[in-house]
């Protein structure tokens, strides 16, 4: 299993500093388990904090941050939830992949984004 260690506790995402809530579990009314959710209205980023593995966690937080960014730039109309979650998980999973695979682009972006 793998543990979020070192998230921080707020993430900017436009304008806003979104809460990062760790979880035990993630279960919708109808008893659906998420590992996941973005509430925009409560400003909440909610993630399991135990994932399957590191790949697992990479592609839920990326996913949940894409929902956040649909929100933060007013991206989300609301008679488009469904088109929405089918293109933040394409994108997720995507760049899950292409980071995953090709680890020296996460080291060059940490360095070109903190200089």
């Amino acid at each position: 299993m793998f543990k979020y260690y070192g998230l921080p506790p707020t993430i900017r995402i436009g304008c806003h500093d979104v809460d990062v809530k760790m979880l035990d579990e993630i279960i919708d009314e109808n008893g659906e388990k998420y590992l996941g959710e973005f509430f925009g209205a409560e400003n909440e980023l909610r993630l399991v904090k135990e994932q399957i593995n590191i790949t697992y966690a990479v592609e839920t937080l990326l996913h949940e941050l894409l929902h956040a960014i649909y929100f933060a730039w007013h991206l989300n109309p609301a008679e488009d939830k469904e088109g929405e979650e089918w293109r933040v998980g394409a994108i997720a999973t995507g760049l899950t992949q292409v980071l995953k695979d090709n680890p020296k682009i996460l080291e060059w972006l940490a360095s070109a984004l903190t200089k």
